[in-house]
């Protein structure tokens, strides 16, 4: 799709997303991955979630938080599991800033493409859609190719650093970690906050209950999964 290699795609089939990552844990490190995925949990079968993990020697890891979270498919509890439906690849580089991957850019292209055909779940994240086929999904993004990955040089300067997509008032959604759980307790997931304070290097923000979290920018594909509007 779109200049990614292909890891995993059968025609639209999807495979349990637990079984292919006991299988595939070392052919996933060092490469940003473009995944399209489903939830047993979902009242409505037809949704689907997308996104992406550019972490390097993360992207197992983000793939399975999604099986920690929804659980492994059971015959005795039909709404636990993840299923996979797609993954495409590229080699991580650390000689260029993620904003400048084709994986990140194929994404945004079709956050926006999505939005814009007003195809988003409403409250549910601009990953979320419903009532569309994978291939039609692979279709739309081979229509627009977002072009290699882009090397860049690392300048100490300031003004050569790039800026944080998020700004002071937006409100998101972010993920409350196992780290975020030994600090303050309760349980992992993603919860409502607000950017209150950013820079070059990262963001803070802030959840409905106080807790304040400082977020790194090359972590924030991973941290930070949905951005409103300001109120």
């Amino acid at each position: 799709m779109n200049g990614l290699e292909t890891m995993y795609y059968d025609n639209g089939k999807a495979v349990k997303l637990h079984t292919f990552l006991d299988k595939n844990k070392k052919k996933l490190m060092d490469y940003n991955v473009f995944y399209i995925i489903s939830f047993n949990s979902e009242k409505d079968p037809l949704t689907i979630k997308f996104g992406v993990a550019m972490k390097a020697r993360d992207s197992f890891n983000r793939l399975k938080s999604y099986v920690i979270s929804h659980g492994k498919h059971q015959s005795s509890n039909k709404c636990l599991g993840v299923n996979l439906h797609y993954l495409g690849v590229t080699k991580y580089n650390d000689r260029g800033h993620y904003t400048k991957t084709r994986i990140w850019r194929t994404e945004k292209f079709l956050k926006r493409y999505f939005k814009e055909h007003k195809m988003v779940m409403k409250d549910r994240g601009s990953e979320r859609i419903k009532s569309i086929t994978i291939k039609t999904i692979i279709k739309i993004a081979n229509n627009n190719d977002v072009g290699d990955d882009i090397e860049t040089v690392i300048r100490k300067s300031k003004r050569n650093d790039p800026k944080p997509e998020h700004k002071v008032g937006d409100k998101i959604k972010a993920q409350w970690t196992s780290n975020d759980v030994k600090r303050q307790g309760g349980k992992k997931g993603w919860y409502k906050a607000e950017v209150i304070k950013e820079n070059d290097k990262s963001i803070i923000i802030k959840f409905e209950d106080g807790y304040e979290k400082l977020v790194k920018i090359d972590d924030i594909p991973n941290e930070i999964f949905m951005r409103k509007s300001k109120r």
